[in-house]
């Protein structure tokens, strides 16, 4: 549980799952984390490196547990349990991505009344732009997606904070704002010749194959790097 980034009680869906209470096991991760399909499919699972099962032979599959439960939850329709009384505040969320969404989340179930803007045509950040959708197929993303405006959480795609619309109706409008504009920056190699035709950055590549958009490749693509994106990079080329 400590290893786990989103304060998920591991401990506790396991062993609500091992009984095949999988409803419940749902509920208790969406108490921490509202994308669980999600995450079953592309958190780096640190948590089973501390599993002490690995004591005996190999650490428990949590993550494809997670998976499961998620996928179980889409399966039969489940939705979040919405009870509390209204608020009578309202909060803008800046940015549709995880972080935004999580924000939106939890807010919304405290009560708040709250609005996410995005300059994106829909909602996922870097769930939806930069990870393809051999591991995050867009149907599951989507289907965790829904629950949120199935609550109340008002979308406003396709809007630019200071173009479409001025910072300063946001902040008058609202009571607050959560200002979760991404982590899109990339590091920089610092090698000459980086901003030649055909170098391009991973995020910017997978967003433009993720929007349906296939640059154009040569016969053959050099990767530089070695982690998730840049083996998604390769395997998208492929």
């Amino acid at each position: 549980n400590e290893q786990c980034p989103a304060g998920e009680d591991i401990a506790g869906y396991m062993y609500l799952a091992a009984q095949g209470k999988f409803e419940e096991a749902w509920r208790l991760i969406m108490k921490e984390n509202p994308f669980p399909a999600v995450m079953g499919r592309v958190c780096y699972h640190s948590c089973e490196s501390e599993c002490n099962r690995a004591e005996h032979d190999d650490p428990v599959s949590i993550n494809r547990v997670e998976r499961f439960i998620g996928d179980y939850a889409l399966v039969h329709s489940i939705e979040i349990d919405f009870s509390r009384p209204e608020i009578d505040r309202s909060v803008a969320i800046v940015g549709a991505g995880p972080a935004g969404l999580t924000s939106a989340y939890h807010l919304r179930l405290m009560g708040y009344g709250v609005t996410v803007f995005d300059s994106s045509e829909h909602p996922g950040g870097l769930m939806r732009y930069g990870i393809p959708a051999y591991r995050l197929p867009k149907e599951i993303l989507d289907g965790e997606i829904d629950r949120l405006s199935n609550i109340g959480i008002d979308f406003r795609m396709g809007v630019k904070i200071g173009e479409s619309i001025a910072w300063e109706k946001i902040s008058s409008e609202f009571d607050a704002v959560f200002v979760a504009i991404g982590a899109y920056q990339e590091a920089d190699p610092g090698i000459k010749g980086m901003d030649k035709t055909g170098v391009v950055n991973a995020l910017d590549f997978l967003k433009e194959v993720n929007c349906g958009k296939y640059p154009k490749m040569g016969k053959k693509v050099a990767v530089i790097g070695g982690g998730n994106s840049a083996i998604d990079c390769a395997r998208v080329s492929l």
